[in-house]
Formats: C-alpha cells, sequence, structure tokens
C-alpha cells in the first residue's frame, strides 16, 4: 500500500502561519473599512461629542450617547470582511496573505469551495473570532488543526499541493480510516 501523502506532499497549514495570514489580512480589511469610513464622514460632516484625554472612556461615551456613529463604520467591516474572504477565496483559493504564504482552502474531494461556502465560512470565522476568539481556538485541541468555521463548512486549509480525490480510501485498503486525508501529515500524524 502506498500512501499519497507522501507523494504529493501537502499537509494541514501551520497554526502559526493561518494566524500570521488572518492578522495581515484582518489588518488589510480594516485599512479599506477606516479608509472608506473617514472618507463618508468626510463627504458628511457629523458632529461628534467634546473630546477629552481619556480615549477609552470618550469611545464609551460615544457609543453611548451616539450609537449612529458606531454602528456604520461596524457593519462597513463586516462587509468588507465578507466580501473581501468571499472573493478572494472563490478566486484564489484563499485569502490574499494565506496563497501568498503558501495555503490553500478546499473541500474533502480536494476542490475548491464554492462562493456560499466561503461566505458561510469567512461570516463564521468573524463570529468565532468576536466570541472570545472561541473559533481560531478550537484548532488547538483538534487533531486536523481545523478551526471551528472549518469543521462546520466542512473545509480544510493545506499546504502543498492537494490532488483531486485525496480523500478517498487508498487502493486495496480494507479500513475505511485508511485514507490519504489531513490526519496523515508527512511528519506523521498529530497526537
Amino acid at each position: 500500500m502506498e500512501d499519497r501523502t507522501a507523494q504529493t506532499g501537502f499537509r494541514a497549514a501551520p497554526l502559526w502561519l493561518r494566524f500570521l495570514a488572518g492578522g495581515l489580512d484582518l489588518g488589510l480589511v480594516a485599512g479599506v473599512s477606516a479608509s472608506l469610513t473617514l472618507a463618508w464622514f468626510h463627504w458628511n460632516p457629523t458632529e461628534f461629542p467634546p473630546r477629552y484625554w481619556n480615549h477609552l472612556d470618550y469611545l464609551v461615551d460615544v457609543i453611548n450617547t451616539r450609537p449612529d456613529l458606531i454602528g456604520p463604520p461596524v457593519i462597513l467591516f463586516v462587509v468588507v470582511f465578507l466580501v473581501w474572504e468571499t472573493l478572494f477565496g472563490w478566486g484564489l483559493g484563499n485569502s490574499p496573505f494565506g496563497r501568498l504564504l503558501g495555503m490553500r482552502v478546499c473541500t474533502p474531494a480536494g476542490l475548491r469551495p464554492g462562493p456560499l461556502r466561503f461566505a458561510i465560512r469567512a461570516l463564521l470565522s468573524l463570529v468565532g473570532s468576536v466570541a472570545a476568539m472561541a473559533g481560531p481556538l478550537v484548532a488547538l485541541a483538534h487533531p486536523e488543526r481545523k478551526m471551528l468555521h472549518d469543521i462546520v463548512t466542512g473545509c480544510y486549509v493545506l499546504t502543498g499541493p492537494v490532488p483531486r480525490g485525496w480523500e478517498r480510501p487508498l487502493k486495496g485498503a480494507t479500513d475505511p480510516d485508511t485514507r490519504a486525508s489531513p490526519h496523515r501529515y508527512q511528519d506523521g500524524p498529530r497526537r
């Protein structure tokens, strides 16, 4: 019997690499959202409450007294994030920094997910990250290094070339767990 992972060289993407790519993409999306928000306030001047030295207290006061100033930028960020992750994921196979760092999102069949799956994945990743980083922290305990949004959408984030049909049982294998799946890395299974 021959293990296809040794031939292809694909493996689950390391968590530090996923966090790095996610942070860089998030910073870029935040920059685009902040630029659009500043342009909006430039073209539609709005009166802000008087400022004072403590910025955190000022932000809390703005949220409490003028929630109409905070809601649109947050909604804009969510929309830009969803569009960013969906379009780049569908077009490139991952976000720009994820592809630059050699990662690829695929289905169990080795194919690129569709736009709806990428949109749901992006929304779940945002919700899971906001909820005390619960989504990404699941990967620390998961044997296949999958985050919560990957588990729910049935996606894998892998490095290296991924052939079609990589999840099928190996030829001549009687054990259904004998697959060239992401729990069989080049460096052995993670325990």
